[in-house]
């Protein structure tokens, strides 16, 4: 008698552990599925997405006494970071603008990101620029 006691409370631990960790995983997303997501679907089924559909490029300009000049991304990035911030994170933008101020002399930082939907119609741009001298962040358009 003494076995068939052992192993019941065997199988209710198991049931216990699984249970708890399927609730830890629903748990996890359950904020970004209830929540406003905007264009972040780290958690989606992406084969049904129409924002990866999208064509997104990312300007990325530094001005210096007036003069504008483009930043290469590409070069200066790793290819993640250049994901994120055609996927237009807010954290990664506000990192990419502090890091870009402390690189150099540059008065203004500006980040720019383009697309077009797979239909060809246009997506309003999202502009975030940084003044290098109070490191103040404005941002037009609506950042994920």
């Amino acid at each position: 008698m003494g076995e068939p006691q052992a192993s019941a409370r065997k199988f209710g631990l198991i049931d216990v552990v699984t249970v708890a960790f399927l609730v830890l995983q629903i748990g996890m997303t359950l904020p970004y599925y209830l929540g406003w997501r905007g264009e972040d679907e780290r958690f989606s089924w992406r084969m049904f997405s129409s924002v990866y559909a999208r064509d997104c490029r990312v300007v990325t300009v530094e001005q210096r006494a007036g003069k504008r000049q483009r930043v290469d991304l590409e070069s200066e990035l790793p290819s993640a970071w250049g994901d994120a911030l055609e996927f237009a994170r807010p954290a990664v933008i506000e990192a990419l603008l502090r890091w870009r101020c402390r690189q150099g002399d540059a008065d203004e930082v500006h980040y720019v990101r383009f697309c077009k939907e797979a239909d060809g119609t246009i997506v309003a741009p999202i502009r975030s620029v940084i003044d290098c001298g109070n490191a103040e962040i404005r941002v037009d358009g609506v950042l994920p």
